[in-house]
Parts: C-alpha cells; structure tokens; sequence
C-alpha cells in the first residue's frame, strides 16, 4: 500500500500533508493505461475521454478536499504551445515553473512543469509542434491539470524544427506565428505603467537579424523578463508572437502569451 509518505516524497513537497494522506488512502491511484495494444501511454484525446468518465466519481471520493492528484499518467502527443517560466512561492518554498499546452487545437490539456523540468524546457529545447512523451506526470481528474512531480521525465520524441527564420516572408498583421532570429541587440528591462491602471509592466526592446535582415521586436510581461539573461549574438525564438507594420517597417510584437528563448540550435533556421 502507498504511504503519505511516499506521495510526499513524488510530489516533492508540492502537496500538503493533508492531501498525501487522502491520496494514499483512496483507490484512485492506479495508473490511467491507452486503449490499445496493452500500452500504458495514452495520447490526449483518450486522457480527455477519461477524464470525462472519471471526473464524477473523483469528485465524489474527495468531495470538500483538494487533494494534489489522483492518477499517474505516460501520454504522448504534440506540444500545442509553451508558456514562459515564472517564479512562484509556495509556503515559502520558491522556484520557477511553466505552463505546456498538449494536444490540437480544441483537443488540450495543460501541463505544469516546475524547476529543472521547467528550465529544460528552454535548454532541450522544447518547441510548439514537437511529439513528446510525457512519462509519470500526475493527473487531477477534478481539474483537468496535469502536474510534473519528481518521477517525471519529458521525453522530446520529433522535433518540429518551426520558426520563420526569413524576414522577406513576414507580413504586417500576422498573429500567433513563430520567428528566429540572431540578436544584434538587446536593451534592459524597462518598466511602465499599465493602461488598465494594474500596476507596471516590463518592456524589451532589442533587434533580431535573419543574416540578411534586421527587425526590431518589442516584448511585454513575462516575454521581456525571459530576456534578463540574454546577450546579443545568441540566437532567439519567439512562439506565439504577431507582426505590425508601421511606415513600411515590420516588426515583431510578443506578450505575457508568447514564449521567449535562445539557443545555439537555432542557428539552422536561419536564411542564408
């Protein structure tokens, strides 16, 4: 039988102890397994399904409580979209984490990565597009999250190698595309007021070339803070971003919603 103790131990201190002990008393801890060829990894459209099936019965078993996850879950299928890292603080314990998105458009499910998981996410690096396997990840039946705990591999299976990396092939008004480029420069993060009155925002300002032509790039939120460790002569992508046009002069424009990194592979996606 499953003690507390060991789900502390594969939660890595995520979960209170509370939560643990419910999680190794209830039945609901056996794995999910696909639908075909006695295999143990499911793709998202079959966790979706259930999910659906299942979701009633979770609620019922630990009705009133918040129990960290009641399934162990091996899925593979395509990386919808990556979100920024963020730090996050939990009971004093402090870290980073991010945000991917699996599936197709429609069909998703959100996975949280923390940590070392959450840093190689930018350093693999994974990518809008990839096929990944996803081996240990923890499934909350109630909110349909998955969450990496410390058993938890990600396994890049086929990169997807996405990314406009020729400028000439950009047009003004293009939403959620993808763009590589070479840094020729980078400024510091700076800080302004929000519009809506929330509070400051930071902004990025920097310049990317194709190795033929150069654009300037404006990032906002968790898209300029990506940057504070970036130089100039790395090479960046930036998922999930948009193109204005101002007096005939393209540039790229990236939110709180797009991801930011840089990493030497990128260097082959560039025009020539």
């Amino acid at each position: 039988m499953v003690s507390a103790e060991d789900v502390l131990e594969e939660f890595s201190g995520l979960i209170s102890r509370k939560d643990a002990e419910l999680i190794a008393s209830s039945s609901a801890s056996a794995p999910v397994r696909a639908h075909e060829n006695n295999n143990d990894i499911i793709d998202v459209v079959g966790l979706l399904e259930f999910i659906t099936a299942n979701s009633g019965a979770a609620k019922q078993l630990n009705a009133g409580q918040q129990a960290g996850a009641d399934y162990t879950v091996n899925i593979k299928d395509r990386v919808y979209r990556v979100f920024n890292q963020i730090e996050y603080n939990y009971g004093g314990r402090k870290g980073v984490k991010r945000d991917v998105v699996l599936g197709r458009e429609g069909k998703t499910i959100r996975l949280t990565l923390f940590d070392n998981l959450s840093r190689l996410a930018d350093t693999t690096p994974l990518e809008r597009g990839d096929t990944v396997l996803v081996r240990n990840a923890a499934l909350d039946v109630r909110s349909g999250v998955l969450k990496g705990v410390s058993r938890t591999v990600v396994l890049r299976m086929s990169p997807s190698q996405e990314g406009i990396g020729d400028y000439s092939l950009l047009k003004g008004g293009e939403k959620n595309i993808d763009v590589v480029g070479k840094i020729v420069e980078i400024n510091p993060i700076r800080y302004v007021n929000r519009l809506d009155g929330g509070g400051q925002i930071g902004v990025v300002d920097c310049v990317i070339s194709d190795l033929k032509d150069s654009m300037n790039v404006v990032l906002w939120g968790s898209s300029a803070l990506a940057t504070a460790n970036m130089n100039a002569n790395e090479f960046m992508k930036i998922e999930f971003c948009s193109v204005r046009e101002r007096n005939g002069t393209k540039e790229v424009y990236a939110t709180e919603t797009s991801r930011v990194f840089t990493n030497a592979s990128l260097e082959g996606r560039l025009k020539l």
